[in-house]
């Protein structure tokens, strides 16, 4: 069975415009650290779930800087972040007050 691309997508540009949201500081040489970004595992037919992304980078200082700034991303204020990018929060603290095991796991 010969499985068709579904979608034009370009994972590179994607994942550097990331990693430039998360790394300001390396607009400019992030282009050029990113050496390889692929999905990971097969495409399934049925499935609407994306594949995960692995990347990486030639230089050892831009990639200690990228996973930094992406650990800590939602440390400084966590609950402002969260609750500001999750349209569900309030489902979510609801669950939670009635002692029901509640969490986000998106994208």
């Amino acid at each position: 069975m010969v499985y068709q691309r579904l979608s034009k997508e370009n994972v590179k540009k994607e994942t550097i415009g990331i990693c430039q949201a998360i790394l300001p500081g390396g607009k400019q040489e992030l282009p050029d650290v990113i050496d390889t970004v692929h999905r990971l595992g097969k495409m399934r037919l049925n499935d609407n779930r994306p594949r995960e992304i692995i990347f990486q980078l030639s230089c050892r200082t831009y990639r200690d800087g990228v996973w930094k700034a992406a650990k800590n991303l939602f440390e400084g204020a966590p609950s402002s972040l969260h609750r500001g990018s999750v349209p569900l929060w309030p489902v979510i603290e609801a669950a939670r007050e009635e002692g029901k095991i509640a969490y986000y796991m998106g994208a």
